[in-house]
């Protein structure tokens, strides 16, 4: 994944190409913005959301161990990860991830204002009430499933273009000032590693074993 920025030259991106190349890989090219609002998406909003449901099994009845399945597992997996590291990754990409987050707040929202209500006496609610909450549980569970068929779906789906060849080393544009900026229109790919402040890019973190503790971040400068 390559997020060239202004400050980017067109030798610097030629080379990433060339290396790129060399390793067999397909390079994917876009916006760091853009770029940061995918992974918030893809990566950093799904660990904090796996986490705040390992957290309650936690607080949970000890005979809930007993009856977890693989959906739970699943649920939860990446949860493991380094706390430390992750912290530093979603601290890295935190308005992009707080953007996600809102969006999963307003659709929980709405749920448990739903859950509320049909948890009434059937007396109480009424049928056009009872009808209306169940409609909005079964929205979400469509909207769910309309989402994983769109990651099964692959990049593909949504006509995802990889820079090839001469186009990929022409997809720098001069801005003010002489310096090279961003490539723009179908340069533009959907997935990668994760973008630090400022757009530079960097590997993609793995979750790892969590340390016993964290170690003190240096004060910014």
């Amino acid at each position: 994944m390559l997020t060239p920025t202004r400050l980017t030259s067109k030798t610097a991106f030629d080379r990433a190409l060339d290396l790129i190349a060399l390793c067999g890989a397909e390079p994917r090219v876009m916006r760091a913005r853009t770029h940061d609002d995918a992974v918030a998406l893809t990566s950093h909003a799904p660990h904090l959301v796996a986490s705040l449901m390992a957290a309650r099994l936690s607080e949970g009845p000890p005979e809930a161990a007993h009856l977890a399945g693989q959906g739970l597992r699943d649920v939860t997996r990446i949860a493991r990860g380094d706390s430390c590291l992750w912290s530093d990754i979603v601290e890295s990409n935190a308005a992009a991830v707080a953007d996600i987050l809102t969006q999963i707040q307003e659709d929980l929202g709405a749920v448990l204002a739903a859950l509320k209500d049909l948890a009434e006496p059937d007396l109480i609610r009424g049928p056009e009430a009872t009808a209306k909450s169940r409609n909005i549980l079964v929205d979400l569970l469509e909207r769910g499933i309309t989402g994983v068929e769109e990651l099964d779906a692959g990049p593909g789906r949504r006509e995802t273009v990889a820079p090839e060849g001469d186009m990929a080393r022409g997809g720098l544009e001069k801005g003010t000032g002489g310096e090279d900026m961003a490539p723009t229109g179908p340069h533009e790919g959907t997935a990668g590693p994760d973008t630090g402040p400022g757009g530079q890019a960097r590997a993609t973190a793995r979750p790892g074993s969590r340390p016993a503790r964290c170690a003190p971040r240096e004060p910014a400068r």
